[in-house]
């Protein structure tokens, strides 16, 4: 495994890091891993092993317990030994439960039958912790402040804005997972040729013209495929489609738009 390093942290530790930095790290942890993930067309990860086998991260399946009114917990990581509040269903009681250290616990809803792209995008998320957040850890023990763990919510929103070190943090992870399961080496040739065979010539699909209501149906399709072949939501599709500025609006767009009828 390549280790990840930042020259630049926060006042906790985060790193201060761009998107495009983490895309990097992430694409040379895939040519390590398995370089044929970056050749010819898009093709699924193998999540588990990906962060069991080459990470290094201990996999554990709990119901991770959550306060009555907050989100529901999916994963968590912890790099300590850690005690972890979970409810127990054989006795049907809250217990804690000690981990040991390097372990991502994945809560067992997001393993039930049809939930498998976000199983698979939770283990990358957390994923995205155990390489990148260890020295947060580390720090808050060195200043004896109760260790945060590394989680990773339910959440409605794709987009949020980042004011704290922990929503930087979590961004950093969905920005991880989203380059490991969806490599800019394999995405942008694949989605850029289907963009152009639905009538845009430069491979950037926009939205917001004229002819929108005619054009959705091609961007459910594109979107459906990705997301198929690569085994995560359509919602992760369409943000990173986005990301990668395969996927703009009019204004973002900013010029006369050439379809091709």
């Amino acid at each position: 495994m390549i280790r990840f390093r930042c020259d630049k942290c926060s006042y906790d530790m985060t790193p201060v890091i761009s998107d495009r930095g983490i895309e990097e790290y992430a694409r040379a942890l895939l040519e390590d891993y398995r370089p044929s993930l970056l050749d010819g067309i898009p093709t699924a990860i193998n999540a588990f092993h990906f962060v069991e086998s080459y990470l290094g991260a201990r996999i554990e399946y709990q119901d991770i317990y959550y306060e009555e009114g907050e989100q529901p917990i999916l994963g968590m990581t912890c790099f300590a030994e850690t005690r972890v509040k979970v409810f127990d269903r054989e006795h049907m009681c809250i217990r804690y439960i000690t981990v040991p250290p390097n372990t991502i616990i994945i809560d067992n809803s997001v393993m039930a039958p049809g939930k498998e792209t976000l199983a698979n995008f939770t283990v990358l998320h957390e994923g995205g912790h155990f390489c990148m957040h260890r020295e947060v850890f580390e720090d808050g023990m060195r200043r004896n402040c109760p260790p945060e763990f590394c989680s990773r919510k339910k959440s409605g929103q794709s987009r949020k804005r980042l004011e704290s070190q922990k929503d930087f943090r979590e961004h950093h992870a969905d920005v991880f997972a989203a380059a490991v399961a969806l490599p800019a080496d394999t995405l942008v040739p694949c989605a850029t040729r289907m963009i152009r065979c639905m009538g845009f010539p430069d491979g950037v699909f926009v939205t917001g013209h004229k002819y929108d209501r005619n054009k959705k149906p091609a961007l459910d399709q594109l979107i459906g495929n990705l997301a198929d072949t690569c085994g995560v939501s359509r919602s992760a599709v369409k943000i990173r489609l986005q990301r990668l500025g395969l996927l703009q609006d009019r204004l973002e767009y900013g010029r006369d738009i050439l379809i091709i009828l």
